[in-house]
């Protein structure tokens, strides 16, 4: 009986898990279903203009996917939200609206729109600038927002995970405008082992339009002779805003001191910006092997010299010290006419005298 009772609830837990991944999964399909997506272009618009004048272009939104679509243009300000070009839609302060929103100069044609699957859609703009505009930049991002079924671009009302993406509109006014760029930081590593080399350029920029930097940086070798030009993307800085650029030299086999130098421009002007960085390239972990063989071989050679010495010696003259030995043991010879001087016979002498 027990084990009938623990048979019974094991196969009831497992039939309650079965049914809540089903209806778990099931809710996840219908979920990544109803997510849209659209593409948008072109992303950025660089434009100028002068007072009074008209503006028209478009945009073009394409629907993958292989169902309609339902959208919105929104017209929204926007702020660098860090300095790799990322940005972040917000309401503007009243006095940052007035002197950088394009907002009010702006109109877009349709507000809502339908794309059929895998087609396109052409949505109009067109920027009527005032004639006592103030020169300098301003600007927007038109926004395409799409919802899934039920949405409220559908009106239907309820919510749904809608999706945006943004083009962005930069609008130079012409004018008495302020073009003041500085560089920030300009650096790279101070030391490594190998290729390829990353460098950090770091802009601020203080003047009332945004500006594109364009440039080069030379890398030169320890005898100052150029091995590289890297060239500087041209990137936007907006006024107020700092932009920092990565630059990276994909060289592998360097090896030595090398200087990078900054040389570049910005502005209606061609105002220069330029900056300096110094660096080592050193594969110090082989180096430091073979510097230890070498000791190690120098060491071996020191203490094996005498050694060394002792047996070219013996091979190409002999052992010395066994002709030594020979000769020590070699007796004088006595010569045959040298004769022994007689002893006296002292006995013999007293028996005369007596």
């Amino acid at each position: 009986m027990i084990k009938k009772k623990i048979l019974f609830y094991l196969a009831i837990f497992l039939l309650i898990g079965f049914f809540s991944l089903t209806i778990k999964a099931f809710a996840q399909e219908e979920l990544t279903q109803d997510i849209r997506t659209i593409n948008i272009s072109p992303l950025i618009f660089d434009l100028k203009a002068s007072p009074g004048d008209i503006l028209k272009d478009k945009i073009k939104i394409y629907n993958p996917s292989d169902k309609k679509l339902v959208g919105e243009m929104l017209i929204e300000n926007f702020v660098p939200s860090d300095e790799y070009g990322q940005v972040q839609i917000v309401d503007l302060e009243p006095e940052l609206e007035k002197t950088y929103s394009l907002k009010k100069w702006i109109k877009v044609e349709p507000n809502i729109f339908e794309v059929e699957p895998r087609q396109e859609k052409i949505v109009d703009f067109t920027i009527e600038i005032p004639n006592e505009a103030e020169p300098g930049g301003r600007y927007v991002s038109l926004v395409a927002s799409v919802g899934g079924v039920g949405s409220a671009i559908n009106g239907e009302g309820g919510s749904q995970i809608l999706q945006k993406v943004a083009s962005l509109i930069l609008l130079s006014v012409s004018g008495d405008v302020k073009e003041n760029l500085l560089v920030d930081e300009f650096k790279g590593p101070d030391f490594q082992e190998y290729g390829p080399v990353n460098f950090v350029l770091r802009l601020e920029n203080q003047g009332t339009i945004h500006v594109r930097p364009k440039g080069f940086v030379a890398i030169t070798n320890w005898q100052n002779e150029k091995v590289a030009d890297l060239s500087i993307p041209q990137s936007a800085v907006l006024p107020g805003a700092k932009r920092t650029i990565n630059i990276s030299w994909n060289e592998k086999n360097i090896l030595g001191k090398f200087t990078a130098t900054l040389v570049g421009a910005y502005g209606s002007a061609n105002q220069p910006i330029s900056a300096t960085w110094t660096f080592w390239i050193w594969p110090w972990k082989i180096s430091l092997i073979i510097l230890i063989v070498i000791i190690l071989l120098l060491i071996l050679f020191i203490r094996g010299r005498k050694r060394i010495g002792a047996a070219f010696k013996v091979l190409f003259k002999g052992d010395g010290s066994k002709n030594t030995e020979k000769e020590s043991t070699v007796l004088p010879l006595k010569k045959e006419n040298q004769m022994e001087p007689k002893q006296e016979n002292s006995e013999g002498n007293n028996d005369l005298h007596s």
